[in-house]
């Protein structure tokens, strides 16, 4: 393995030094990180549902460890996020949770669509496959924009304004 360049290290080191650290008492893991600048150590930024049974919506995580909801799900903004990368977790910190929404929360968990629950912060923890990341949030599965099918993009981009925005898949 060859040493990291000067640039790297210098990089390393700004993304360590210049990120916010608030984290929940039960998120202090070493390795994580609210946005970063290495584009390897980050999830996906924008999980897309291209819709079908209901209207396409969409998440976007934002550099600062915010995140928003488009078409849907938006009561739950804002949203946070924390990422992982050693462990490949993906932290999302919904607002306004309701007793409905701990309840499809709970059965989720307990079906394993994630990982855990923190439903004093109202935290969920997802374990991404590299290879395949997906997340279900409220029981909609949500890919990244690069795995959608040219065929969903067409819907998808109703529901999701960054979509267009940032040129479809």
């Amino acid at each position: 393995m060859r040493p990291p360049s000067f640039a790297t290290l210098i990089a390393i080191l700004c993304a360590g030094a210049c990120q916010p650290r608030a984290q929940s008492s039960d998120s202090a893991v070493a390795g994580v990180r609210h946005g970063a600048a290495d584009a390897s150590a980050v999830p996906p930024r924008l999980w897309v549902f291209a819709g079908g049974e209901t209207g396409p919506f969409c998440l976007l995580l934002r550099d600062d460890g915010s995140g928003v909801l488009f078409s849907g799900f938006e009561a739950n903004n804002p949203v946070h996020w924390s990422y992982d990368s050693s462990a490949h977790r993906l932290d999302l910190t919904l607002s306004h949770l309701s007793a409905d929404d701990y309840s499809v929360l709970k059965d989720n968990l307990a079906r394993g669509y994630f990982r855990a629950l923190d439903s004093v912060s109202g935290t969920i923890s997802y374990s991404l496959d590299p290879d395949a990341p997906v997340i279900n949030l409220f029981n909609w599965i949500l890919k990244p924009r690069t795995y959608l099918n040219d065929w969903q993009l067409p819907s998808a981009r109703k529901g999701c304004p960054p979509l267009a925005t940032l040129g479809g898949a």
